[in-house]
């Protein structure tokens, strides 16, 4: 590597759901008085993701910060889009809420490193992607009144989908038109894995996730959007490189451990770029 400054772009996300409507309390059963949007683990580490460069060996690394960004479809891949051709960063990472920390029963993840984005903006766990390319507005007038064991199919159907902030669900709508299917980091994620093989979040090992279906690695939601639109602008870019990166949720006892996670995933990142 160069003595000349490497420049990193770091995102992180708002809170999220927003609107007390929304299909997750419905389906955590929560009262709408108790519905306190929780902080974003993501907008944490974006904030203070390389502050302490020394410890991480991390030298001439200029670190550029983009958060909170919008927990909405289009709305927060365009801002990453923008910022990578205002920056022309070396390398992006970017954070969000594991969704495996998000299922009941489920212990936290402790930070999962992501392989694959899909071009492709689908929340509809019900329906199967083939399909006419539609965006889907979340009712104005739900939920209905009542039981939900009352409540029409149209109705119940949205429990189990994930419109984002702005009321928006989307199904079989192409990120990037045109753009190839499955784009992969150029990121060897095996190799940070084994730099940090102990160290430990939340009593839990760093892992890699890469699912057997591919596609289904960041799922279908804003963090696949940012991922894609990341991948397909760095990879226009000779050496330049992106990875996404989903925490556990966000509380005190936990800061200290996913910051340092956060900043060895950075550190590793740092070592793969081919600076000329």
């Amino acid at each position: 590597m160069t003595e000349r400054s490497v420049r990193v772009l770091v995102s992180g996300f708002g809170p999220f759901p927003l609107n007390p409507r929304h299909p997750s309390w419905i389906k955590n059963g929560v009262e709408p008085e108790k519905r306190i949007t929780p902080p974003n683990p993501s907008e944490y580490v974006a904030r203070n993701i390389g502050l302490d460069t020394e410890a991480g060996g991390i030298e001439d690394v200029e670190i550029h910060r983009l958060f909170p960004l919008p927990v909405e479809y289009a709305a927060a891949g365009e801002l990453v889009r923008r910022k990578i051709n205002e920056l022309s960063p070396d390398l992006f990472i970017g954070f969000g809420l594991g969704a495996k920390a998000r299922e009941e029963g489920l212990d936290p993840v402790d930070a999962e490193l992501e392989l694959t984005a899909i071009n492709l903006r689908h929340d509809d766990k019900g329906q199967p992607e083939q399909g006419k390319r539609i965006r889907r507005t979340f009712p104005s007038q739900w939920p209905p009144d009542g039981d939900p064991d009352t409540w029409s199919e149209q109705d119940r159907a949205w429990i189990e989908r994930f419109p984002d902030n702005a009321d928006v669900s989307c199904t079989r709508e192409r990120i990037v038109p045109g753009g190839e299917r499955i784009l992969f980091t150029d990121i060897r994620i095996q190799e940070i894995i084994d730099d940090m093989k102990d160290l430990k979040v939340d009593g839990r090992m760093v892992e890699t996730l890469f699912d057997s279906d591919p596609e289904g690695s960041t799922g279908r939601f804003i963090c696949n959007e940012v991922y894609y639109t990341a991948l397909s602008e760095q990879k226009k870019k000779k050496g330049a490189k992106a990875l996404f990166v989903h925490l556990p949720p966000l509380d005190d006892d936990r800061k200290s451990c996913m910051l340092r996670a956060a900043d060895m995933i950075l550190a590793g990142c740092m070592k793969q770029l081919e600076v000329e």
